[in-house]
């Protein structure tokens, strides 16, 4: 589990999302005030195998923009969100040069890589680059002209929430005045469908809320998002990333079934930060998540805590989950509007907040976020 290590609180200066829900922040907010749902049948996407047809899943409706010659699909979306995160900040080009770069995916460039991304023509002379999962990290260095260092995290559906501690603890030391910090997975592909599915954990029922009974696996979703970071400054309107601690669970790679190390994690955030005003759990949708998430949760928190799921509003966006509804919930908290949890009721619009992601290989995962 992860040791005390206090660092300052950061500033979530600008935000960014980008799903099969919107293709900005404002619009995710929009389309969850609506109650609009991202989900049809992947048959519709196009290139997709046969058996894969009436999965529900999400996908980011504009495929030409992220068709590009030069970059992979993965960087085109991360420079999207880093754009917009960074118009969102204010930040003028100097300060966004002087930021460290930290993107986070689970997959990285398979889609446009391993499987082809149609009406894709790459250059051959980039196709060494578009092979890596760091490429995004460079691309938005060269979209932006930073001359900071960048890193790459492939933590699983935690490298989201692990690349703002990355982020914070650079800061932490003075490595970087301000960071950069963006998620993306494109997992809609024939290589990563099939693996899933051989898992078991793909839904085959559609069911959008993932604590229901009749869950029965997660329903996949494209999506990118950034945040722009930097030491706290006090303003009102501003949401707070006060740490991100982690936890494994050694007995059980999968990070299925009962979860000691979850609970154990819980309890560290309760004992140094209260009780939270919601938990934003990771609830993937497979059903032995959904036993062992919440009752983890309710045994720590008691019944009273209020949680709320996000995934049902984009679907599960794999390596970019967590930093893609920490952005909803930043999102919603700045604006002063209540956390949209679905199919609960809305959670409180202010205090401190849990966001929990969870990884195969056992990992969990909790930003602590806060208003002021």
């Amino acid at each position: 589990m992860s040791a005390a290590c206090p660092q300052p609180p950061l500033a979530l200066r600008g935000l960014a999302a980008l799903s099969g829900l919107a293709a900005d922040l404002p619009g995710h907010l929009a389309a969850i005030a609506g109650s609009r749902s991202p989900f049809r049948p992947l048959g519709e996407l196009g290139g997709i195998p046969p058996e894969f047809h009436d999965l529900a899943a999400a996908w980011i409706g504009d495929r030409a923009a992220l068709t590009d010659r030069l970059w992979s699909p993965a960087a085109v979306a991360a420079i999207a969100v880093a754009r917009e995160a960074i118009a969102d900040a204010g930040w003028s080009p100097r300060e966004a040069r002087e930021a460290l770069v930290v993107f986070a995916t689970s997959r990285g460039n398979v889609a446009g890589w391993i499987d082809p991304w149609p009406g894709r023509r790459p250059f051959p002379l980039m196709a060494a680059s578009n092979s890596l999962a760091s490429e995004p990290a460079a691309a938005i260095c060269s979209e932006f002209a930073i001359d900071s260092e960048w890193h790459t995290l492939c933590n699983g559906c935690c490298a989201g929430l692990d690349a703002l501690a990355l982020a914070q603890a650079w800061i932490a030391v003075g490595r970087a005045p301000r960071a950069i910090v963006a998620a993306v997975d494109l997992p809609l592909t024939a290589t990563l469908l099939r693996a899933y599915a051989a898992t078991g954990i793909l839904s085959t029922n559609g069911e959008r809320d993932p604590f229901s009974a009749a869950t029965s696996g997660l329903l996949p979703g494209e999506g990118a998002a950034a945040a722009c970071l930097e030491p706290a400054g006090g303003s009102a309107s501003v949401v707070e990333l006060v740490e991100v601690i982690a936890a494994t669970e050694s007995h059980n790679p999968l990070a299925s079934g009962p979860a000691p190390g979850l609970k154990r994690l819980l309890r560290q955030a309760l004992e140094r930060h209260g009780f939270p005003a919601a938990v934003i759990p990771h609830a993937s949708g497979t059903p032995s998540q959904a036993r062992s998430e919440p009752a983890a949760i309710r045994e720590v928190l008691g019944d009273a805590v209020a949680i709320a799921a996000l995934k049902p509003w984009t679907g599960h966006t794999i390596g970019a989950s967590g930093l893609l509804e920490s952005a909803l919930l930043a999102g919603h908290l700045r604006r002063g509007l209540a956390v949209p949890g679905f199919p609960s009721s809305p959670a409180p619009s202010s205090g401190t907040f849990f966001k929990l992601a969870s990884a195969m290989g056992g990992r969990h995962s909790l930003a602590i976020f806060r208003t002021p």
